[in-house]
């Protein structure tokens, strides 16, 4: 489940092709164990609380 301001959308994806996507993709270009390196969270968290 997809939710934003605007409405929400329900995807259902088989669990086999998202595993395939996620390693491919994902993990690829942020290797598990590595986000806090490639993320600055105080920024992120600003703009959850803000509204940004």
């Amino acid at each position: 489940m997809l939710s934003g301001h605007e409405g929400a959308a329900l995807v259902d994806i088989p669990a086999r092709q998202l595993r395939r996507w996620l390693r491919r993709e994902s993990f690829t270009l942020v290797p598990p164990g590595t986000e806090e390196h490639l993320i600055d969270w105080d920024t992120e968290l600003d703009g959850l609380v803000s509204g940004r």
